[in-house]
């Protein structure tokens, strides 16, 4: 996502435009299209529960069995 500024002659902010590029629509393979606290929604329909990483044509999932397993950096 890109961010533009539009300024005036005081050098106050007047104008904010963004922009955006969907990635799913120009890639093949795997995507994500949604997320919510359960998990991911994925450009082919399917759901995927809890964490995971997505790549083009695989996805990784696993378990966490208790809060005090995930690392906080």
């Amino acid at each position: 996502m890109r961010n533009y500024r539009q300024v005036d002659e005081d050098g106050d902010i007047c104008a904010m435009r963004s922009t955006v590029t969907i990635l799913n629509d120009q890639m093949d393979g795997l995507g994500i299209n949604g997320f919510s606290q359960l998990g991911f929604l994925l450009n082919n329909g399917l759901r995927v529960i809890g964490p995971c990483a997505i790549f083009p044509r695989t996805i990784l999932q696993w378990n966490v069995n208790s809060i005090q397993l995930v690392a906080f950096v």
